[in-house]
């Protein structure tokens, strides 16, 4: 199971278009920010969590990162993908 979540309306519909007709693969997408949905999902409930190239957009890094570890399960994993501005120097 996928959970996405999407602040654009418009890319969350085409995010969940995609999920729905893929084979196999079940999921769905919130729209809002990051961590506000977070209230509207279970508590360890996921293996992994993916940030993106996102935390640049959310307030309150700590706080985003600290909603995340309650949604992991037990040995849950948060993966964290950001750009490294120093390989542009």
């Amino acid at each position: 199971m996928y959970v996405g979540v999407e602040p654009n309306v418009d890319d969350a519909n085409i995010c969940q278009h995609l999920l729905d007709s893929t084979d196999g693969v079940e999921g769905s997408v919130l729209v809002g920010k990051w961590p506000d949905c977070a209230s509207k999902l279970h508590d360890k409930q996921f293996d992994v969590i993916l940030f993106i190239h996102c935390l640049y957009h959310v307030v309150d890094v700590g706080e985003a990162l600290d909603e995340a570890l309650c949604l992991l399960k037990p040995h849950g994993q948060v993966i964290v993908f950001i750009v490294s501005y120093k390989m542009f120097d």
